[in-house]
C-alpha cells in the first residue's frame, strides 16, 4: 500500500479512539452518567462460529451453524469515597440470590440490555453494540495497601450476556431516542433494588 493512499485514508476517515465512549445499562436504580465517568476500561467480547462440515462429493464445505460469543463483557470503575460503583453490582447481584436465605430469583427480574456507545472527537455517536440478557456474574477482588503507588480503589466487574449486536451510527442514535432519560437527580448514596427498565445515559465529557 502507498503512503499517500494511507494519509488520504486516515485524512478522510480518522481513526476510532478507545476513549470516548459511554456505557448504558437499561436498569432505572442505575446512574448512567456516573458510572460511565468513573468506567476505566470496557473488554469487548469476540464474535465468531460453529461450523459443520457437509461432504456431498470431492472436498468438504464448512458451513455455518449457529453463532459463538466470547469471553464475558468485563469492566473496570474508579470508586468513589461511597463505593457507589462496587454497591450498586453487589446489589444488583443480592437481587439474583438472597445472601441470606440463597433463595433464587427468576432469571427475567435481574437481566437487562446494556450498550456500550462510541464517539468520535466531535461527540458524534458512531458505533455501538448492545449486550442482551446481561447481569453481573461477578465483582472482583481488590487490595488495600498503605502503598502511595497506586492508592486508588478500583472495581472490576464481569458480566454473563445471551449475545450482542452491533449497531451502526443511525441505529444507535435511534436506540439512544427511545432511551432517553435524565441521570442527573439520582441518589447513588445507597443503591435502590428495583426491576430492571429502560434508561439512557447522557455525554458525560463537556
Amino acid at each position: 500500500m502507498r503512503i499517500d493512499d494511507f494519509v488520504s485514508n486516515i485524512s478522510k476517515f480518522g481513526l476510532a479512539r478507545n476513549h470516548r465512549w459511554t456505557i448504558l445499562f437499561g436498569r432505572n436504580d442505575v446512574n448512567n452518567r456516573r458510572l460511565s465517568t468513573m468506567c476505566q476500561s470496557v473488554t469487548i467480547p469476540g464474535r465468531g462460529f460453529e461450523t459443520n462440515e457437509i461432504r456431498t462429493y470431492g472436498p468438504g464445505r464448512n458451513i455455518a451453524s449457529s453463532q459463538t460469543y466470547g469471553d464475558e463483557l468485563k469492566m473496570e470503575f474508579l470508586c468513589g469515597t461511597d463505593m457507589y460503583e462496587r454497591q450498586i453490582f453487589s446489589a444488583w447481584m443480592d437481587t439474583m440470590v438472597n445472601p441470606i436465605t440463597n433463595n433464587l430469583n427468576y432469571y427475567s427480574s435481574y437481566i437487562c440490555d446494556a450498550t456500550v456507545k462510541m464517539y468520535d472527537m466531535k461527540n458524534n455517536l458512531r458505533y455501538a453494540i448492545k449486550f442482551y440478557e446481561l447481569y453481573p456474574t461477578s465483582v472482583e477482588t481488590f487490595d488495600l495497601t498503605q502503598s502511595a503507588d497506586n492508592p486508588w480503589v478500583t472495581s472490576s466487574v464481569s458480566f454473563a450476556y445471551r449475545k450482542f449486536v452491533t449497531l451502526q451510527s443511525d441505529e444507535a442514535q435511534e436506540e439512544g431516542e427511545e432511551q432517553q432519560a435524565d441521570t442527573t437527580n439520582q441518589e447513588t448514596a445507597t443503591p435502590p433494588r428495583t426491576e430492571p427498565a429502560e434508561t439512557k445515559v447522557q455525554w458525560p465529557f463537556v
